[in-house]
């Protein structure tokens, strides 16, 4: 074996090792399951990212309120959160009403 059949040899065992750390696990869910995922997807987002969202929590407005927790920038980018949820959702609405138009 001459040094560069060695050194492509090494370089694509590190390349292998790596991928296979880096492969995710595989989770068995219903139909019924499955189909709700896709349809929460959003454009280019994959299905661990949708269960991410999903399962992370989000400080909810009635957990804070009245504890003087919030400043005045944060407060802002609450709203600023919310507009930006409501623009998703607008999306959401337009992409099912093509699905369901079609």
């Amino acid at each position: 074996m001459n040094s560069h059949e060695f050194l492509y040899k090494a370089i694509y065992k590190d390349i292998f090792r790596e991928k296979v750390r880096s492969m995710g696990k595989v989770i068995m869910v219903s139909d019924e399951i499955y189909n709700k995922l896709k349809m929460m997807k959003k454009p280019g987002e994959s299905f661990t990212q949708v269960i991410s969202r999903l399962i992370t929590k989000k400080p909810r407005l009635m957990e804070i309120a009245g504890k003087k927790t919030i400043t005045k920038n944060n407060w802002k980018k609450i709203k600023e959160s919310f507009k930006e949820r409501d623009k998703l959702d607008e999306v959401r609405r337009r992409y099912l009403t093509e699905l369901i138009e079609k």
